[in-house]
C-alpha cells in the first residue's frame, strides 16, 4: 500500500507541476491576451495549492489524520473534493476559451497541446467522476 500511495502522490504532484508550469507559460507571455482573469488566477492558486498538499501528504499522512477527526472530516471531505472539481472544471473552461476566443488566438501553447486538446471535451459527469476518483485516492491513500 505504501508504495501505492507513493506513486499516486508523484503522478499527482508531477501532474499539478505541469499544469502550474502550463499556467505559468501563458502568463508569461507578452501577446496573449488571455493571461489575465479569475480563471488563469485560480488555476494557478489550485495548482500550487495541490502541489503543496501532495508534498506535504507524501511526507506526513495529513489526510488520513484529518479524515478521522469526526466533525472536521466531513468538511475536509467535502472541500478537498470542491478544491478538485473547481481545479479540473477551470482547466477545462480556460482550454475552452484558448481555443474558441478570438482574444486567445495570439497566445502560444506549444508544448501543452495534448492538455488542452484532451481537456476542453471533457463533460460534467467525467469532471465530477474524475474528482471523486482522485478525492477518495486523497484521503484513502
Amino acid at each position: 500500500m505504501g508504495l501505492l500511495r507513493n506513486v499516486f502522490y508523484t503522478i499527482f504532484i508531477g501532474t499539478n507541476y505541469y499544469l502550474n508550469t502550463f499556467v505559468a507559460s501563458i502568463i508569461e507571455q507578452e501577446k496573449c491576451k488571455c493571461k489575465t482573469g479569475w480563471k488563469i488566477e485560480n488555476l494557478k492558486v489550485l495548482s500550487q495549492l495541490a502541489i503543496f498538499l501532495g508534498i506535504v501528504n507524501l511526507f506526513i499522512p495529513l489526510n488520513k489524520t484529518l479524515y478521522k477527526i469526526p466533525l472536521v472530516s466531513m468538511f475536509f471531505s467535502y472541500g478537498l473534493l470542491l478544491v478538485i472539481f473547481l481545479e479540473i472544471f477551470l482547466l477545462i473552461r480556460f482550454s475552452r476559451n484558448l481555443r474558441n476566443l478570438k482574444k486567445c488566438k495570439g497566445c502560444n501553447t506549444d508544448g501543452f497541446e495534448f492538455l488542452i486538446d484532451n481537456c476542453q471535451n471533457l463533460s460534467m459527469f467525467y469532471t465530477l467522476l474524475i474528482s471523486i476518483v482522485v478525492t477518495i485516492c486523497l484521503l484513502y491513500l
